[in-house]
C-alpha cells in the first residue's frame, strides 16, 4: 500500500493575479489541477492521498470528493500555513501517511 502526499495548504500568492482559489484548482484542459492528480495516483496503483490543506480547505474537500470511491483521501490541516510553509506541511503529510 502506497500513499501520496499533495501540498495544497497555500494560498498561491504568485498567482493572485489570475484566481483567489488554491492553485491546485486551476483548472488545464478541462479539469483542476487536483483532479489531474487524484487519476494519476489512481492510474499508477496509489491507494491514499494525504492531501495537507488550509486556505479555503472546503472547497477541496469538495473538488476530491467525487474520488473518494477509487482512493482513499485523507486531509491533513495545515493551519498555520502563512508562517509554516511548504516544509512544514510536508512534514505533516509525512507524518501522517503509510509508507
Amino acid at each position: 500500500m502506497y500513499s501520496a502526499v499533495l501540498l495544497a495548504a497555500g494560498f498561491g500568492s504568485r498567482i493572485q493575479a489570475v484566481t483567489k482559489d488554491p492553485k491546485c484548482l486551476l483548472p488545464i484542459l478541462g479539469k483542476s489541477m487536483l483532479q489531474w492528480h487524484l487519476e494519476n495516483f489512481i492510474a499508477v496503483g496509489i491507494s491514499e492521498a494525504v492531501i495537507v490543506v488550509g486556505y479555503k480547505k472546503e472547497m477541496l474537500f469538495d473538488h476530491a470528493r467525487p474520488y473518494e470511491n477509487k482512493i482513499s483521501v485523507r486531509f491533513i490541516e495545515n493551519s498555520d500555513y502563512v508562517s509554516h510553509g511548504n516544509s512544514f506541511s510536508l512534514y505533516l503529510g509525512l507524518q501522517a501517511g503509510k509508507y
